[in-house]
């Protein structure tokens, strides 16, 4: 009797694990998915970004993500209505997501206190403590360093460009409940903040807060869309400052796309004047200009049909020294006249021109430098002083870092090295320094002393200073209203680039205002935000002044005899 009962209650366990394990196995299955969740991977420990001083511009603070369980959230419409008196705000996708019984996040990146006040009021919701992108400067230089998205990783500018350094550690997150339904999580992962991967600039935030703040000021003054400044060592490479600020007025600024690239490698204009420092420089390696040699200006000049002016002034023969530093665009295209379009175009790309410079982790536009088979009759004419051309800061910087170099012009970086890690055993890695002869030393000394003579006695007389002396180039061109198909009347880009001190020189910068209204002359405007923080770098990096360089001895002052430099026009008129 009693093996029969054995007998018996062993068939009722089998038949109760067959029940369990084949008939009921996806109902008990599903209960067990909705009990926890494997792998939720949250990153931890993204490295930081550190200015060349070592101060610290990105680092990690931690926030709460709030999650629950869909089986325990008996009105997902009802939660999303009741959390925006918390500022949390869950999407639509997200609340169709809590419909569902399983885990579901509701809100990211939410500050603590306040995840904190959601959990005391909805006790079904609970939350891990996550990392994200801290900003101790604020705005300060975002457009360059980019930003990461909701899981920190990088989504554009430097945050991006070194994602592979800066990405963090992944870890593995279990949420469950226990016996009693409450919610457990399990492997909330420490990272040791003393091993986090760096990445060091070459700019300092001292110099960089003074330029966007002088830069900001101009904006004002000037009544512009926008302003851009970028200065590098001219030896090294070192970007030491690059900044972008938009007025409430511009398109940029509207649609808040002011921090989303970076406008000093980006923003493409077409330069204007100062790109006659280009058209010298091919004319000076090829032999092609004579400093004493006169051309009449006082009418226009007429090719394929145009007629290319100038604003009037006081002498109508000027010597072609002449027709750089006070900026005569009749008289530039008269020089072309002796100057082979193909070969002009090919210098052109060699000087950098039409192409990525190759800036290591910086974002780059190529420019527009159109193929010589696309070129009009009148093409070479208008590009000689800088219309029919596209570029960027970033390249015209490098120009005139040539310039100043003695005609080897060096790969700009924003990066100076990185690390996988800011323990005394990781080594970093120091970003090298590229160096190009584009043009011969005695180009470079020629167009040096012409620079310094546009601010001696041309139109860049806005630059003397009594602490720096600088030598640059001013530019006024028309922007090109597309929906006109025509320059435009009213909207210029204002600029002066250069380099300082003169004597020995050591930083090429450039600024530029878009759309300025007070005045559309980069020798009105531009310049006298170059003249500031020229002063403002000589004095914060120790270079030698003034009152301790000597003017060169040997460089010919030619007095042009302009009475009002304001009245000339570095523009085309068709």
């Amino acid at each position: 009797m009693f093996l029969y009962g054995a007998y018996a209650l062993v068939l009722i366990v089998i038949l109760r694990m067959f029940q369990l394990q084949v008939i009921e196995h996806n109902f008990y299955k599903q209960l067990g998915d909705q009990q926890s969740l494997q792998n939720i991977n949250v990153k931890r420990g993204r490295g930081i970004i550190v200015d060349r001083m070592g101060n610290t511009i990105v680092a990690n603070k931690e926030s709460a993500s709030l999650y629950a369980f869909g089986k325990d959230v008996v009105d997902p419409k009802g939660l999303q209505k009741e959390l925006r008196r918390y500022n949390i705000t869950i999407s639509d996708t997200t609340v169709e997501r809590l419909k569902s019984p399983s885990f579901s996040w509701v809100s990211r990146r939410v500050n603590i206190p306040t995840a904190r006040a959601a959990k005391t009021a909805y006790p079904y919701l609970d939350y891990i403590y996550e990392e994200q992108r801290y900003y101790p400067q604020g705005n300060l230089l975002r457009g360059i360093l980019g930003s990461t998205g909701v899981d920190n990783q990088g989504l554009n500018g430097l945050e991006r460009a070194f994602e592979s350094v800066l990405k963090g550690t992944s870890y593995s997150i279990q949420a469950v409940h226990d016996s009693k339904g409450n919610q457990i999580l399990l492997s909330n992962a420490l990272v040791n903040k003393n091993t986090l991967p760096m990445v060091q600039l070459t700019l300092s935030m001292e110099n960089q807060a003074a330029a966007e703040y002088f830069l900001r000021q101009g904006v004002a003054k000037f009544g512009a869309n926008s302003g851009i400044v970028i200065a590098m060592d001219i030896e090294t490479g070192d970007i030491l400052l690059a900044a972008s600020v938009f007025s409430d007025k511009s398109d940029i600024a509207r649609k808040g796309e002011q921090f989303a690239r970076s406008y000093p490698s980006t923003f493409l204009f077409e330069p204007g004047s100062i790109f006659k420092t280009v058209t010298y420089a091919y004319m000076l390696e090829n032999g092609l200009y004579n400093a004493n040699r006169t051309h009449d200006v006082s009418k226009g000049f007429s090719v394929a049909g145009h007629t290319i002016t100038d604003s009037s002034f006081l002498r109508k023969v000027i010597t072609e020294q002449e027709i750089f530093t006070i900026s005569s665009n009749i008289g530039v295209s008269q020089m072309m006249q002796r100057v082979n379009a193909s070969d002009y175009h090919d210098f052109l790309v060699s000087v950098g021109l039409g192409r990525k410079l190759g800036t290591y982790s910086l974002s780059e536009e190529s420019g527009l430098l159109r193929n010589i088979k696309q070129w009009s009759q009148q093409s070479k004419y208008s590009i000689s002083f800088g219309q029919e051309i596209l570029t960027t800061p970033l390249q015209m910087l490098y120009f005139f870092s040539a310039v100043a170099n003695n005609g080897v012009a060096t790969t700009p970086r924003i990066v100076q090295q990185y690390s996988q890690g800011t323990s005394t055993l990781s080594v970093p890695k120091v970003i090298p320094v590229n160096k190009t002869r584009i043009m011969s030393l005695g180009t470079s000394q020629d167009l040096r002393k012409l620079l310094r003579l546009a601010v001696l006695n041309g139109t860049g007389r806005k630059a003397l200073n009594n602490i720096s002396s600088i030598a640059g180039k001013t530019g006024t061109s028309q922007k090109f209203d597309s929906k006109r198909n025509a320059y435009s009347a009213t909207d210029y880009i204002a600029s002066f680039a250069g380099f300082f001190p003169y004597e020995a020189p050591r930083i090429a910068m450039i600024v530029l205002y878009d759309s300025p209204t007070t005045s559309i002359y980069g020798g009105q405007t531009a310049i006298l935000t170059f003249n500031t923080l020229a002063q403002y770098l000589t004095l914060s990096l120790g270079l030698p002044n003034s009152a301790t360089l000597k003017e060169l001895s040997n460089v010919p002052l030619v007095n042009a005899n302009i009475t009002n430099t304001s009245d000339i026009s570095e523009t085309v008129r068709n």
